[in-house]
């Protein structure tokens, strides 16, 4: 009976266990905690077999050790049992040394804008090693060590290498210029003034609406005088010094072109700059004056009335002048007798 028995140890070790050399000597392979074996309700031990007369049911390894059951001697001989290895704490061993991610090199900028002179420095992120700066269109921008300087108007992209990985960096430089810094416009017209080389949206300022204002790169003309045009973008302002010119008086008359008077006439006399704009009297002076003022002689001047009082017999011719144009009024002076002219 004995020798039966240790030939069903025998099977049973040989079904569960591998003997592997480890030098001289053999090692047994672990058997997981699922490994089926054979307990009593009330045993204190647990069995490759239903061993004995009890009333044996198969469960699992851990189970038995979780209940403090300890390996039956006549199944395992000299041996303390199966030696028990968790699958799941294997497993949990292994998913928690995930691979090593190593972080992209790249730069914080991907684009940028610049006006020409002006400077930009490109920051990197996850750079191990040296870095070497290159640009595609140097008459656009140029780089060292990762400070871009802005040549000229243009696009250029600017590559930074390091440990063989690229990033690139998009440049695009302005060159603003006014198309004029200074201009004179006629009273009641235009002119056109550009923020040459701009791409984007310009704000627009005068500093005297009355003067001139500016619509659509368009400076409308409304009254003699100076003004500054500004035109702000990116942070900087660009000003055109704008002059209005005085209008034109292309020709006047005057209320009348001959008098005549008699000597005994002392009250004051009057002739008129007549066929302009009242509006041209605060833009230009009149002024007359007579040929002869022992005969007549100019007393004031308003606006474009003339008063004038008489002094004697005579002739006399009031020149008036009035925006570069001149009209004159011939006066006969006669004896207080005298009855024609």
């Amino acid at each position: 009976m004995k020798t039966i028995k240790k030939s069903v140890i025998s099977i049973v070790l040989a079904l569960v266990m591998i003997a592997m050399p480890v030098g001289d000597t053999l090692a047994l392979t672990p058997v997981y905690a699922d490994t089926t074996v054979y307990v009593t309700r009330t045993g204190s031990k647990y069995h490759t077999h239903k061993c004995g007369n009890g009333t044996y049911y198969a469960s699992t390894l851990s189970a038995a050790i979780a209940r403090g059951l300890t390996a039956c001697a006549k199944c395992f001989g000299g041996s303390s049992g199966y030696s028990y290895t968790s699958s799941t704490s294997s497993s949990s061993h292994a998913a928690s040394k995930p691979a090593h991610k190593v972080a992209p090199f790249k730069l914080k900028t991907t684009s940028v804008f610049l006006l020409k002179g002006k400077t930009k420095k490109i920051e990197t992120k996850n750079a191990k090693g040296k870095i070497t700066w290159s640009s595609n269109k140097k008459s656009v921008a140029t780089v060292s060590g990762g400070k871009v300087i802005a040549k000229g108007a243009g696009k250029a992209t600017i590559t930074a290498v390091c440990n063989g990985k690229k990033a690139n960096c998009k440049i695009t430089v302005e060159d603003l210029k006014l198309s004029a810094t200074s201009m004179r416009i006629n009273f009641d017209g235009e002119k056109t003034l550009k923020l040459k080389g701009c791409k984007h949206h310009v704000s627009w300022y005068t500093s005297d609406s009355d003067i001139c204002e500016i619509y659509d790169n368009t400076v409308y003309a409304y009254a003699p005088g100076k003004a500054t045009i500004k035109a702000r973008v990116h942070g900087k302002t660009y000003t055109c010094k704008v002059v209005v010119n005085k209008p034109v008086i292309k020709n006047f008359s005057l209320s009348d072109s001959k008098l005549q008077l008699y000597s005994d006439e002392q009250e004051l006399q009057y002739i008129f700059v007549e066929n302009v704009d009242e509006d041209y009297f605060s833009y230009y002076n009149v002024s007359a004056v007579s040929s002869n003022s022992d005969v007549v002689e100019v007393y004031d001047i308003a606006d474009g009335e003339i008063s004038f009082v008489v002094n004697g017999i005579g002739e006399a011719d009031i020149s008036v002048s009035f925006g570069g144009k001149q009209k004159i009024c011939h006066v006969v002076v006669l004896a207080a007798e005298e009855t024609e002219y």
